[in-house]
């Protein structure tokens, strides 16, 4: 399970989605679903190093996949790779991507995991019952 999570820097704006493959089709269609989400393209856009967008992380010139350039030229958006080992380039995002893990899935586990606890009750109880009859 993969988080992709995008913000406005001035506005702290954000959106998230969880997705359960780092596909570059799935990659390009979080990309897609966060324009309609914020209503518009921003001219730039930083991004981390990922194999789904950047094949080769060089802050001069990065190599991009052919897709991602592709939709980057189609929206018309400048991508800036965040340099390699170099965290406080997308502090921002590290933070809501915190934000998002600590505020969503905790409490999501929580439920899943009452919901999993209950439905193995449910599933063990009838199938003692039918070895009992």
């Amino acid at each position: 399970m993969c988080i992709l999570y995008g913000s406005f820097c001035y506005s702290r704006l954000m959106y998230s989605e969880i997705v359960f493959n780092q596909e570059v089709k799935t990659f390009i269609k979080c990309y897609e679903n966060t324009f309609r989400y914020f209503g518009v393209v921003p001219k730039t856009v930083k991004i981390d190093n990922l194999k789904t967008a950047i094949l080769e992380a060089n802050f001069y010139e990065p190599v991009c996949q052919r897709e991602y350039e592709e939709l980057s030229k189609y929206y018309g958006f400048i991508s800036i790779p965040c340099r390699v080992r170099t965290p406080t380039d997308k502090a921002k995002i590290e933070s809501g991507v915190k934000y998002v893990k600590n505020n969503f899935f905790k409490v999501k586990l929580l439920i899943l995991i009452l919901i999993l606890s209950f439905a193995h009750k449910e599933l063990y109880h009838r199938t003692t019952e039918n070895y009992m009859l």
